[in-house]
């Protein structure tokens, strides 16, 4: 059983943040676009988190992510 699977069948969601595309190092969503695609196509719910520790950082990376 995957990870994703098991998020699934205990009736889970995904904290699903752009906070790392602003990241040099990172350049991507958490989790990464493939996982939120996977996680979606299991149709377990993505829930957006900002990750935010500044004010400013609010909806940072917001335009990445596959929820609007």
């Amino acid at each position: 059983m995957t990870v994703l699977q098991a998020i699934k069948n205990q009736g889970y969601e995904i904290d699903y943040n752009g906070a790392g595309t602003a990241k040099p190092l990172c350049r991507e969503t958490y989790p990464p676009k493939w996982v939120a695609e996977e996680a979606s196509n299991l149709q377990i719910p993505l829930v957006y988190g900002s990750d935010a520790h500044q004010v400013k950082e609010l909806k940072q990376g917001h335009d990445a992510l596959l929820i609007k």
